[in-house]
């Protein structure tokens, strides 16, 4: 606040000034008529008082500008601000350098200074951070993820209702049922739809099984109408089929899916005394033998012009036998035959040990070619054949040419793995 003393000094500063003017103004003529004099006193009078009138104005402004200066320290004292200094400098704009580019602002006014909510441009680095965005990116009504089928290794054979892996010998079926007559919900429902769907995967189980080849002219269907026995097992075994997934889902569907594996007692009393497993005689490949010494000595007599007699030891790590039997139309069947182009057979169930066979199958049919190299049956180094041809009312049984039955032959005599049913064949 301004004092009373400042105001008055104030205040008779300009009536002085109002005062001289006035005299100027008003006294000209009437200060022409005066003697010389009178004229030269109030000069002197005129020029004390003029000099008098300055310094009280001058004084004025310096109490004015103190005052002045001593409020605004007390209102910045009061407020936790240092003083503001008055500067009679010009401020100067200066540039900055790197300063981000922004496209849009949000300025926030807080105690008259204004702030700005734009973030900084990204400078490089690896400190990023991300937030998690309140809603999904997609509505989950508008999102359906496709239902992927899971790989399952070996050739597979597919029907209506189920399929046949015959890698592992596993037969599979599934079966479907709808409710009806209760609520969705209730417990009795569910347990309804899920045995009616059992019910008719085992039945589907029963056709597919009935459809595979057993032998070059018999199927599964033709051993159970020929052997009650066999039918009544075959039935009550489908009954004890193995459930390997069951589902009921909310609009009421159940479903149901069944297998058995074609391995074991199954095996054996489904075959029985319809496929003999035993040899003709001691010597398995007498026939073969015969056979493999007339080719032998056909491909030795044509090949002792044309080459050096060399050291012609067989290998001996031969661990099983790999038929590539691709690009031929093959289908595959419980037993089968490989025989060479004459006709002459080098493999067959009856070559074959029969609890070897019973137990894992004679021969194990992969789907694609790093499968069969990664068999346990035929373990780390088969002998690969290339097949010529298929043959049979099933298109089951294998032809190679003679040169490599001769090799089959050879080998196998010093190694049996024919009699352990170490064969896999690639069909596709």
């Amino acid at each position: 606040m301004v004092s009373k003393r400042m105001l008055a000094s104030v205040c008779m500063a300009a009536l002085l000034i109002g005062t001289q003017a006035a005299a100027e103004n008003a006294g000209v003529d009437s200060v022409a008529d005066n003697v010389s004099s009178t004229t030269a006193t109030s000069a002197v009078k005129m020029g004390s008082t003029e000099a008098t009138q300055i310094q009280l104005i001058e004084q004025a402004i310096r109490e004015v500008e103190a005052e002045v200066q001593h409020d605004k320290k007390k209102m910045h004292e009061a407020s936790g601000n240092s003083p503001v200094t008055l500067s009679k400098e010009a401020s100067t704009l200066q540039y900055e350098a790197q300063q981000p580019v922004q496209t849009a602002r949000n300025e926030q006014s807080t105690g008259g200074h204004v702030v700005s909510a734009v973030p900084p441009l990204y400078q490089g680095g690896t400190e990023i951070s991300a937030e998690v965005p309140n809603s999904p990116l997609f509505p989950k009504d508008d999102l359906e993820l496709e239902k992927v089928t899971p790989y399952e290794p070996g050739y597979i054979q597919e029907y209506e209702h189920g399929v046949i892996n015959w890698l592992t010998g596993t037969v599979t079926a599934k079966g479907e049922s709808l409710f009806s007559g209760l609520a969705v919900s209730s417990r009795q429902a569910r347990l309804k739809t899920v045995r009616a769907a059992t019910i008719e995967a085992r039945k589907n189980l029963l056709e597919i099984l009935s459809k595979i080849p057993v032998t070059e002219n018999v199927r599964v269907q033709n051993i159970l109408h020929a052997d009650e026995d066999v039918m009544q097992f075959v039935r009550g075994d489908m009954q004890n089929s193995r459930i390997t997934s069951a589902t009921f889902t909310t609009d009421g569907v159940a479903t149901v899916t069944v297998s058995i594996t074609l391995r074991g007692m199954f095996l054996e009393k489904l075959l029985g005394n319809h496929v003999l497993f035993h040899r003709v005689s001691d010597n398995p490949y007498s026939a073969a033998n015969a056979v493999a010494e007339s080719i032998e000595k056909a491909v030795l007599s044509k090949s002792q012009d044309e080459a050096p007699e060399v050291d012609a030891a067989l290998p001996t790590a031969y661990t099983g036998l790999l038929i590539d039997a691709r690009e031929l139309g093959i289908s595959p069947a419980i037993t089968f035959t490989v025989a060479d182009e004459e006709g002459h057979i080098l493999y067959s169930p009856r070559v074959v040990n029969r609890d070897v066979a019973l137990k894992n199958g004679m021969v194990e049919y992969a789907g694609t070619w790093e499968e069969a190299i990664a068999s346990k049956r035929t373990s780390s180094n088969p002998l690969v054949l290339k097949a010529v041809s298929v043959q049979g009312k099933m298109h089951s049984n294998i032809v190679i040419s003679d040169e490599q039955a001769l090799l089959l032959k050879q080998i196998n005599n010093a190694h049996k793995f024919l009699e352990e049913g170490r064969v896999v064949v690639v069909c596709k």
